[in-house]
């Protein structure tokens, strides 16, 4: 299983790197401009665009990198190798779970290039280290619950109705995003009621759709349809 895993990262691996190159002057004036409307501002309205600018730099990083793992889905059935793993000595259910680990590796990783920008802006910017520190873990939980059903839904119907649904799910949480921060600029969304979502629901949310993932595209890969 640890060659399947090692394939699928090793096939990202160039769009990664040159993804992150290509994003690394944004990050630098997402950074810059953030931690400056933090400076003295405290508890008002530039402090929370400040802290929003961070978001977006986080949001921009793991979304858009960890979508790269969608692109094995097109691989794998356009060069055979969907057909060819299934006569390497692992188990289906292990082809399975290697493309889920896959995923979650590539969002790990991506996480914590977030959390290393946002920790040297708590640093030399004073930016509140709570929201920091959760803000890309809270972020890489919400990819978690778009790309790990991508892998079944591939298999069922095709990579491209995949990349479809989860550019539809992308759209519905930026538009969930802008109504919080909205909220949060009106002061109508207590801080405790955030906490409970992102801390509590969503981590739960994010479990409950990873089993369903592994358990539906592990009777997909056994059943006598499977490509």
């Amino acid at each position: 299983m640890k060659g399947l895993i090692l394939k699928d990262i090793y096939g990202i691996r160039f769009q990664f790197i040159v993804g992150l190159l290509i994003m690394l002057f944004p990050n630098i004036m997402f950074f810059l401009v953030g931690g400056g409307l933090n400076i003295g501002t405290e508890g008002t309205a530039d402090n929370i665009i400040g802290i929003m600018m961070y978001g977006i730099m986080n949001i921009m990083n793991i979304m858009l990198f960890s979508s790269s793992i969608l692109n094995t889905l097109k691989d794998d059935a356009a060069n055979g190798w969907a057909k060819y793993q299934l006569t390497m000595p692992v188990t289906k259910e292990q082809i399975v779970t290697a493309k889920l680990v896959s995923t979650l590796i590539n969002i790990g990783v991506l996480v914590l290039l977030s959390m290393i920008f946002n920790l040297i802006a708590v640093f030399l910017f004073k930016m509140p280290l709570e929201l920091m520190l959760t803000m890309p873990i809270c972020i890489g939980v919400i990819q978690l619950i778009a790309l790990l059903p991508a892998f079944p839904i591939s298999m069922r119907l095709s990579p491209n109705v995949a990349n479809v649904l989860y550019t539809c799910f992308m759209c519905i949480v930026l538009i969930a995003a802008i109504v919080v921060v909205t909220l949060m600029l009106d002061s109508t969304l207590p801080m405790f009621i955030m906490r409970i979502v992102f801390y509590a629901v969503i981590p739960v949310i994010a479990v409950v759709v990873g089993l369903f993932s592994h358990r539906w595209a592990s009777k997909l890969i056994n059943g006598d349809n499977y490509i």
